[in-house]
């Protein structure tokens, strides 16, 4: 293992940490040393010690210029976020050493390829008891004991991470002792649970995490609203039931997040999302920008879009009734299925910006559809209406609708159909990014106190009212001026 191809800057890190702990021996554990193997790059280091472990990461943390986080008293875990030169921003976890030595906290960890340790200062001297990089090179998942999963239950979803992200398969034994181990899921603190599908919502084959957490029988345990998708059958216009739709439509999200938040193009995205950045390009870097904001420190806005994506239809078989022309039709399923996500969210500990967020881009995700077919539109008018009711989080919904639409017909899509949504979609962002001060939210041209004023009204619901029907007029165009908006809001007042 060549430890010493990481970049110097975390051999800065590194001897800052031994300046810093000279009293016992500070070891870099798992994650950045499989990393290394597998050529992949890292942000997150792991240290161990044997004793204070929090003591040294705030000392660190002070050191550093970073944050510091109090992850578990009881354990002595401590979390640092810094900003490193040449690195960005990294995570630095700091634990004391279970069993107080080396050898038996690396026979308590979870899996082989994480059971490997390197002392500060010592490279060339990889500590593997478990043949852990044997099974890298092997891309095979393995406990490092059969205990493992009831030692800690929430290794079930880190299984499933692990296999994902890296490309592994888990090994027959390691399997079994998952799959016999889910139940236990429920005695595992819901943060601990919560962290581990986000990060499968920042890694790597989403839709492929999510399918293996339902062959596991881990979505019924731990997302169980999800289940009624699983084979209930849709309108007739769609190619899936609403399980396979949903994988779908979160693949494609993630697919659309690459190409306009990473900027990254690779053949095994969909060629109509292709087309879709090609015509949508000049918005790049505003996306980006957009999705690169933070509801919470610890979880980039992709992992909540995403959620909301795998939410998106929960409501659905709850709502179905059939018209009286004997087709299925979804009542409100987007106002249920916010909820749901909401209450799920909740239970998972999000914050209420992220709940807020998710619940806001289900509730308005069938928004743009409509805007998309008609015939006719007013485009001020349209947009205004569109971010009156979404917020911020229509921008989010605005992709979403593109991986919506294509999950929705697959192949079965008409040219017509696709350009119709992307010119919606061209519509909006035009509106959110380039004309928000005039077209979204224009500043008012009148107050309150002015229309009491001028037209002799007490303080109350009335003029609440006038206002929303003046910002529409400004958004919409048919008031440029004060003198305009007097004369509007006159009008209005005479017709009651």
């Amino acid at each position: 293992m060549k430890i010493h191809t990481l970049p110097q800057a975390w051999f800065d890190v590194f001897n800052a940490i031994q300046q810093i702990i000279k009293d016992r021996p500070v070891y870099l554990i798992g994650g950045v040393l499989r990393d290394q193997l597998l050529g992949r790059d890292c942000r997150d280091m792991d240290f161990a010690l044997v004793r204070d472990a929090d003591k040294a990461g705030r000392a660190v943390a002070d050191a550093l210029g970073g944050k510091f986080f109090l992850l578990d008293k009881e354990r002595g875990t401590a979390r640092v976020l810094a900003e490193v030169d040449a690195l960005g921003r990294v995570v630095l976890d700091f634990a004391n050493l279970r069993g107080g030595d080396l050898d038996a906290d690396l026979a308590a960890r979870d899996f082989s390829v994480n059971a490997i340790a390197v002392e500060l200062g010592h490279w060339d001297d990889i500590i593997d008891p478990l043949k852990g990089q044997e099974d890298i090179r092997a891309k095979v998942l393995r406990f490092c004991s059969p205990t493992s999963f009831t030692d800690d239950p929430v290794r079930v979803l880190r299984a499933v991470r692990f296999a994902n992200e890296f490309g592994f398969t888990i090994e027959k034994d390691t399997e079994s002792a998952l799959i016999s181990a889910v139940p236990f899921l429920k005695e595992i603190s819901i943060e601990r649970q919560r962290d581990e599908l986000f990060l499968m919502l920042e890694g790597e084959h989403v839709s492929r995490s999510i399918r293996h957490l339902h062959k596991y029988g881990i979505v019924k345990v731990f997302l169980p609203e999800l289940m009624p998708l699983v084979g209930f059958n849709q309108s007739a216009q769609h190619e899936y039931d609403a399980w396979e739709h949903t994988l779908a439509v979160v693949d494609y999200c993630q697919q659309l997040l690459a190409l306009f938040v990473d900027n990254e193009i690779h053949r095994s995205i969909h060629a109509q999302l292709k087309k879709a950045h090609e015509e949508l390009i000049i918005f790049q870097e505003p996306l980006r920008k957009y999705f690169q904001h933070q509801l919470n420190p610890f979880r980039p806005l992709r992992t909540q879009f995403l959620f909301a994506a795998l939410y998106h239809d929960v409501g659905k078989p709850a709502s179905g009734v059939v018209d009286q022309d004997g087709r299925i039709i979804f009542v409100d399923h987007e106002g249920k299925g916010a909820r749901m996500a909401g209450e799920r969210a909740t239970a998972l500990a999000l914050s209420r910006n992220e709940v807020k967020f998710i619940r806001d881009v289900i509730q308005s995700h069938m928004l743009i559809h409509p805007i998309a077919k008609a015939e006719k539109i007013l485009p001020r008018e349209a947009i205004y209406t569109y971010f009156l009711k979404s917020g911020a989080a229509g921008v989010a919904d605005i992709l979403f609708s593109l991986a919506d639409l294509l999950a929705t017909y697959e192949d079965r899509m008409e040219p017509k159909r696709w350009q119709q949504g992307i010119s919606a979609c061209r519509m909006m962002l035009d509106g959110w990014f380039n004309h928000y001060n005039e077209w979204v939210n224009p500043p008012l041209l009148l107050n309150g106190a002015d229309l009491q004023v001028e037209f002799q009204l007490t303080p109350g619901p009335k003029i609440g009212n006038l206002l929303s029907k003046l910002k529409e007029a400004q958004a919409v165009g048919l008031v440029t001026t004060q003198e305009e908006a007097y004369k509007y809001l006159r009008e209005l007042l005479m017709e009651k």
